[in-house]
């Protein structure tokens, strides 16, 4: 068997929101290329969900995602939250119903990211052309 080419990139981010945010941003895109969800969430919806990955959800996280996005009113983030529950990035907690937790795919996410943060991180994407006939 012939050796595949690889194709990589190196990108170099300013700090840890940022890493959070790309690879929400990948990972949605892979998602979408793969029809598992209709529309990769808006900039604001990234940065909140990369907050929550971050520093977890609770009402500190809130008060810094207000600040970060320039929200005056908790109940845009109420409907932030509302969006990112629908589009099944966020799930209800196990224990308190009235919070929110990570979906598990994005928890695994988190891991990976605090386990190999010093280090090169991988997100890895594999295309296969079916021809329909």
């Amino acid at each position: 068997m012939a050796k595949r080419p690889i194709f990589a990139a190196l990108i170099k981010l300013d700090d840890d929101l940022e890493l959070y945010k790309t690879f929400l941003y990948l990972y949605c895109t892979k998602k979408k290329l793969a029809g598992e969800i209709s529309i990769i969430p808006r900039e604001q919806l990234l940065v909140l969900l990369s907050l929550y990955m971050k520093y977890g959800f609770s009402e500190e996280t809130k008060l810094k995602a207000e600040k970060i996005l320039g929200i005056d009113k908790r109940a845009t983030l109420n409907s932030f939250n509302h969006d990112l529950t629908a589009q099944g990035f966020l799930v209800p907690h196990l224990i308190k119903k009235s919070n929110k937790d990570l979906k598990e795919s994005l928890k695994e996410i988190k891991e990976y990211i605090e386990s190999n943060k010093a280090e090169f991180l991988l997100f890895n994407f594999c295309f296969k052309l079916e021809i329909g006939e």
